[in-house]
């Protein structure tokens, strides 16, 4: 049976649109994460947006980010959802608790 890690790194790479998000108001371990798999993602190849409600902090703007943190959930669907420094669904927000509903 494969480790959880291996399960992830197969969601990965079967995926093709991933959302990228983190807790309300962010700190910088939460955009570090995000900055991390979106950079993890790019390599790959992958289609990826990088959400937080609250958006980038100011002290953290400089930050080398793979793309803007968008501050609206974007429209359409993704093929997963990796929410970072969340240890509860409510942690994200009302709109990505909604698309973690229906999304893996």
């Amino acid at each position: 049976m494969p480790t959880p890690m291996v399960e992830m790194a197969q969601a990965i790479r079967a995926g093709s649109r991933f959302l990228v998000a983190s807790h309300v108001s962010p700190d910088g371990d939460a955009v570090g994460a995000m900055a991390a798999v979106g950079h993890l993602l790019a390599a790959l190849g992958k289609a990826f947006t990088l959400y937080n409600v609250s958006g980038l902090p100011r002290n953290l703007d400089w930050m080398n980010l793979p793309g803007p943190i968008e501050t609206e959930m974007p429209a359409g669907h993704f093929d997963w959802i990796i929410a970072l420094d969340c240890g509860d669904q409510r942690r994200g927000g009302r709109e990505l608790e909604q698309a973690m509903a229906s999304t893996p």
